[in-house]
């Protein structure tokens, strides 16, 4: 069995990867007529050496020129050894998982958002209404307050109209009776006052209603 390698085998025949056993052949002959013993300058030594390189030369390529497309193909391509593999197995995995941890953290960021800003507009439009309902209650009691005041000043004028004025005459002398033309005014104005409350119960009556319908619950 020869000591030499394919790869050497063809180094010493000046041949590359890929060729066929008939360029071997032509290469080998070339190279015998140059080192054979009857030519000069060669010698028994090298041509039993070129021999040798040209027999595991040619039939490493016969071998090789016999395999299929496929292995030829697999003997170009570097694969990847098993813990190599098993290491590119794992690194996709731990990728895989944290990317979808951020997606889910993310997510759950957005969701976190929407439902404060929710939140807040609901606050506002509850702050709104509460603030529109303490006006509207706010004037009704003011405006209460000033019909009462009114009330009271028209008492208080009624009463001083009603009041006998003082007179300086001598206690024998008899009082000065109210004129009739008064007491017709003061007839007709407390009938006027009268159907102003009325009007103005009306209105508030109508005012509360619609406060209570539009603020129903």
């Amino acid at each position: 069995m020869s000591s030499l390698s394919p790869a050497d085998a063809l180094a010493a025949l000046d041949l590359r990867l890929p060729t066929t056993p008939a360029h071997v052949r032509a290469r080998f002959l070339q190279r015998a007529q140059e080192c054979h013993p009857d030519k000069e300058g060669g010698s028994l030594a090298a041509f039993h050496k070129l021999k040798e390189a040209y027999e595991v030369a040619r039939a490493h390529v016969e071998w090789r020129n016999s395999l299929p497309v496929w292995k030829l193909v697999s003997f170009k391509i570097k694969l990847p050894k098993p813990h190599e593999l098993a290491m590119q197995y794992v690194m996709s995995e731990k990728a895989k998982e944290k990317k979808a941890a951020e997606d889910a953290a993310s997510k759950k960021a957005k969701e976190e958002a929407a439902a404060a800003a929710q939140s807040d507009a609901k606050t506002a439009a509850e702050g709104k209404t509460k603030m529109a309902a303490t006006k509207l209650v706010t004037g009704d009691a003011s405006k209460e307050e000033e019909k009462k005041e009114e009330d009271n000043t028209h008492t208080k004028d009624e009463v001083e109209d009603a009041k006998p004025t003082p007179t300086t005459s001598s206690p024998t002398k008899p009082a000065a009776s109210v004129p009739r033309v008064a007491t017709c005014l003061s007839a007709r104005h407390q009938q006027q006052r009268a159907e102003a409350l009325a009007k103005r119960e009306k209105l508030a009556k109508q005012k509360e209603k619609a406060a209570k319908h539009r603020f129903r619950p």
